[in-house]
């Protein structure tokens, strides 16, 4: 189907493209279209309509300064909104075409405010569509010859995870911009996949990670803490727990949930949790150079209710039954220190030991920990919990009490 729009970019020798309406679906495998070309074409309808498009948006700017009664009937508005949505529209398209996306938005460049117009959304760059539509063939775990690595030795420690780990949802985030991140490097290609030989010269490093994640999380968390107040969060802070507000809380966001490395020892959430590790050579860790591994590029590239849909948002829920069933089966089989705890404090639970005192007093027992070490623990696990649906929580004035879930319940049989 072709009208008017379809002259804009079949022009001369350049491909005609079809158009549905007036949007432009399927912009041309030749890729020596540029902006440009835009401006270029004589005698076309399309740059001038754009042309009128602008003088007209800008009459009606000056028109609201003023006292004039000026009437501009609603096909005058729609012929501005059409045209210059199609003029964005086919801009972005030949841009995709031309290699330039997926991309994130330097944020420092906006206020992270919903009411700001123009300003990327908290999630731009980093919805699966954006990593589905750049994956092309090499979707899946396989990537072309992407030199996943091995999970670190840490993830098979007794010890269970963190407790300073108290969200597991900054993990995903941080995990969807490493995935961008390695989409964007030079080494990788849409239609050749990864390319050994150029990694050397284009590869995430680990301060590019964390320099990347402090700086998205923290305008992600200007929305998350807009839509906390809008949803009337009991505790006044759920969706943007984790993401940091300032400088010392940044800091401690990516020390936590990015990672960091000290001469030869790796710590932080990423490797913790077996989803990324560095490369060493007789045992040492000489660059910086990030690598994901399968269990991490699996669960970063899970759909994700917040990230990728309105599910979370309405269903009040951070992780999809797919991403917590694969959390837990990843604990089973890679991080034994944690399903062990996870184990415990269900069956804790279960038994009627279901209040922050008494839980913490459990663990103390049961753990030989200190006060302090067995109060973070639990805070961090419970969280965690409370994320992947096993437990629920009930508030009566300051008394909490913790309940199982169908799901924490089908983890106590196994």
């Amino acid at each position: 189907m072709s009208n008017k729009y379809t002259d804009v970019i079949c022009s001369g020798k350049k491909p005609k493209h079809n158009i549905v309406g007036r949007y432009p679906l399927n912009m041309a495998k030749d890729s020596d279209w540029t902006i440009s070309d835009l401006t270029d074409m004589k005698n076309q309808d399309f740059p001038h309509e754009v042309k009128i498009a602008r003088e007209l948006l800008e009459i009606m700017n000056n028109i609201e300064k003023t006292d004039l009664d000026i009437r501009i009937p609603r096909a005058s508005i729609e012929f501005i909104e059409n045209t210059l949505s199609d003029y964005f529209e086919i801009i972005g398209e030949i841009e995709k075409k031309r290699g330039n996306l997926p991309y994130l938005i330097d944020r420092e460049l906006y206020f992270a405010n919903q009411g700001n117009r123009g300003a990327p959304s908290w999630n731009q760059g980093l919805t699966l569509e954006d990593i589905s539509t750049w994956l092309g063939e090499w979707g899946g775990s396989q990537m072309g010859d992407y030199p996943f690595m091995q999970m670190n030795d840490v993830t098979k420690s007794d010890e269970p995870l963190s407790g300073y780990y108290n969200r597991l949802f900054p993990v995903k985030f941080v995990m969807r911009i490493f995935t961008i991140l390695i989409l964007n490097s030079e080494a990788y290609d849409k239609e050749n996949g990864w390319d050994p030989a150029m990694e050397l010269d284009d590869q995430v490093s680990l301060s590019h990670l964390r320099g990347k994640s402090a700086q998205t999380a923290k305008y992600a968390r200007e929305w998350l803490k807009k839509i906390d107040v809008d949803s009337g969060s009991e505790r006044g802070a759920e969706y943007s727990t984790g993401f940091p507000e300032d400088e010392k809380s940044r800091e401690r966001f990516v020390a936590q949930f990015v990672g960091s490395k000290r001469k030869n020892k790796l710590s932080g959430a990423i490797f913790d949790l077996g989803f990324a590790n560095i490369r060493s050579f007789m045992g040492m860790m000489n660059a910086d150079d990030l690598y994901m591994t399968h269990q991490g590029w699996t669960f970063a590239t899970l759909e994700n209710p917040l990230l990728d849909s309105m599910d979370g948002w309405l269903k009040g829920i951070r992780f999809s039954e797919q991403e917590s069933k694969f959390l837990l089966k990843h604990f089973e089989k890679n991080i034994p220190g944690e399903w062990k705890f996870l184990k415990e404090v269900v069956s804790l639970i279960h038994s009627g030991t279901n209040k922050p005192k008494t839980l913490e007093n459990a663990l103390i027992k049961s753990r030989g920990w200190e006060k302090a070490h067995a109060s973070i623990m639990k805070n961090g696990v419970l969280s965690r919990m409370q994320e992947m649906n096993l437990i629920g929580r009930e508030k009566d004035g300051r008394n909490v009490t913790y309940h199982l879930t169908e799901k924490g319940l089908e983890l106590l049989s196994e």
